[in-house]
């Protein structure tokens, strides 16, 4: 069975931080203003690094800093190049120190793929994989060192002027070496987004025409199947949590438009 539980109401408006592992997406420090190192501290000694991407406002490039908790901020590990003023979201690839990231690379009226992925390894510099990349779409990085990302082809124009457009979405599988792409679920609507991994399955959070549901799909079988066959289309800020066996997201509420809930799905 399905289970929706742990609902917390909250208001138009309100913002949610999604802390996901070892990558942090942040404001890059200020020149004028260098960050003070944290003090040290006995319990950070041997500490692992956390990985964090730094992009000035509107900067047509971001940077990868590897930084020990109680030590200054050391030079960047890698940088890479993209659209000023992009978003870009980020992934710890197989335990790190190398990063899997998006960043918009096409320019083009219409921005919903012009995304690229790249790999950002301290060693070899960085190395753009693929394009045609969902915009703001972050990677998923698999315990077992696989990379899947959201792509897909933009449809016709809709006849009406208030239809959505149908675009031809996939879920892909990256080589993190080559960028080899092997496709691994298609849907036809208006997006397919990795909302999580679980117990050797992608949650994927798909919305077509006058529907909204979450599928998982074994990359061991191919096989895909309904996690949630109804929800409110507009969920975002997709996590999960171990643990518990659970999915969280926040949504908005199925009955009242002026309200926002997060819930949880026991998988």
């Amino acid at each position: 069975m399905n289970v929706l539980s742990h609902r917390t109401v909250v208001g138009l408006g309100c913002c949610a931080l999604a802390f996901a592992g070892w990558v942090t997406v942040g404001a890059e420090p200020s020149a004028a203003q260098p960050p003070t190192p944290a003090a040290s501290s006995p319990q950070l000694t041997g500490a692992p690094p956390v990985a964090i991407i730094a992009t000035l406002p509107g900067d047509d490039a971001s940077r990868l800093y590897l930084v020990r908790p109680g030590e200054p901020l050391p030079p960047p590990a890698a940088e890479f190049g993209h659209l000023p003023g992009g978003d870009v979201r980020a992934e710890v690839w197989a335990g790190g120190p190398t990063v899997l990231a998006t960043a918009p690379t096409t320019a083009s009226r219409d921005r919903s793929f012009d995304g690229g992925l790249y790999r950002l390894d301290p060693t070899t510099g960085p190395k753009q994989l693929c394009a045609g990349v969902v915009h703001a779409a972050r990677p998923l990085t698999t315990s077992d060192g696989r990379v899947l990302v959201s792509r897909g082809v933009a449809g016709p124009a809709p006849a009406s002027p208030t239809a959505v457009r149908i675009d031809e979405l996939t879920i892909d599988l990256v080589d993190p070496h080559s960028g080899a792409i092997t496709p691994v679920h298609h849907h036809t609507g208006h997006l397919a987004h990795l909302a999580g991994w679980h117990a050797g399955r992608a949650l994927v959070y798909q919305v077509g025409p006058g529907s909204a549901e979450i599928v998982e799909m074994s990359l061991a079988t191919g096989k895909t199947s309904v996690l949630m066959p109804s929800l409110p289309a507009f969920a975002r800020d997709f996590s999960v949590d171990p643990v518990g066996g659970r999915l969280v997201y926040r949504g908005r509420h199925e009955d009242d438009p002026q309200r926002w809930v997060v819930d949880a799905v026991d998988l």
